[in-house]
C-alpha cells in the first residue's frame, strides 16, 4: 500500500491527528499500517515518503482554508515522478477540516484523468 498525503484546512488539534494515524494499526500492528504521510506547510521541504511517525508535534498549519482543487494540486506539483517503488501516490489526498474535529472523520480524494 502506498501512503496518503494528508492536509489540515483547519487548525486541527494534533490529538486528533496522532488519533488517526494510531487507529490506524489496530486491533492488529502486525498487519495493519498507518498510512498517512502529513504535510504541515506548502514549503515543507520534505515529505515523509511512508506514513508520518506519530506522535505529531504542535504545528500551524499552511492550508488554512485552501479548497479541494488546491489540495489536489498539491502531489502534482512536488512528486514530479512516479519511479519504481516509490511509496506516496499521488492520486489520493486526505483532509482534516472544521467538522473533522466533531465527527472525527477524515475526507479521502481521489483523481483521476477525465479520458477514463
Amino acid at each position: 500500500m502506498s501512503a496518503v498525503l494528508l492536509f489540515c484546512t483547519a487548525q486541527v488539534p494534533v490529538q486528533l491527528i496522532n488519533k488517526l494515524m494510531e487507529d490506524c494499526i489496530l486491533p492488529d500492528p502486525d498487519f495493519a499500517v498507518n498510512f498517512f504521510s502529513l504535510v504541515r506547510t506548502p514549503d515543507q521541504p520534505d515529505i515523509d515518503d511512508w506514513a508520518t511517525e506519530p506522535p505529531v508535534d504542535d504545528f500551524t498549519t499552511g492550508f488554512l482554508g485552501k479548497t479541494d482543487a488546491e489540495l489536489r494540486r498539491f502531489p502534482a506539483e512536488r512528486i514530479f515522478q512516479v519511479e519504481h517503488g516509490q511509496t506516496i501516490d499521488k492520486r489520493w489526498v486526505a483532509v482534516l477540516d472544521e467538522r473533522s474535529m466533531s465527527t472525527q472523520t477524515v475526507v479521502l480524494h481521489n483523481s483521476y484523468a477525465k479520458n477514463l
